[in-house]
């Protein structure tokens, strides 16, 4: 029996890797179409309300937009470096070592000049630049933004 329960453990793990993967390449390749330069990211753990980066898929698609040649700055209320330990610190310094330079104090600091917004948490701060100051193009990764956000010109959900 907990052979067959760490078999499926083991499968849906497999599984929500490749969804994850999928719905990377989906982004990077819509901010390549985009002819982007400057993708602000807001939401960089794992969920919200955690600082938690191993394994993020939010991780990996910045790692990528940097690899692309994309200036990427992040919003994520909750991630601060200098609180990051273990194997959460060790995760992050071998995909992003250049985190602190990325991370931006507002998230309309993290969107100033930005032409595309990829969204994964949205806070009511976030919601509030965004409303303020919208980018040409918003790539929702979670649903739920609200109407007023949903409605802006260049918005696209995506991945929910």
């Amino acid at each position: 029996m907990l052979t067959v329960a760490k078999t499926l453990v083991e499968t849906a793990q497999s599984c929500t890797l490749a969804t994850n993967e999928l719905s990377i390449s989906e982004v990077v390749d819509r901010v390549i179409a985009l002819i982007a330069g400057v993708v602000a990211l807001f939401g960089l753990s794992f969920k919200m309300s955690t600082d938690d980066l191993r394994e993020s898929p939010n991780v990996d698609l910045a790692e990528r937009l940097i690899g692309k040649g994309f200036e990427v700055r992040i919003y994520d209320q909750v991630v601060n470096p200098s609180r990051l330990v273990g194997t959460n610190l060790r995760y992050v310094m071998a995909k992003l070592p250049h985190l602190g330079r990325l991370l931006a104090c507002e998230p309309q600091d993290a969107l100033a000049g930005a032409d595309v917004a990829i969204v994964s948490a949205g806070t009511p701060p976030v919601l509030a630049a965004l409303a303020a100051s919208p980018p040409r193009h918003l790539i929702d990764l979670s649903g739920g933004l609200g109407a007023e956000v949903e409605a802006l010109p260049g918005y696209e959900g995506l991945g929910w």
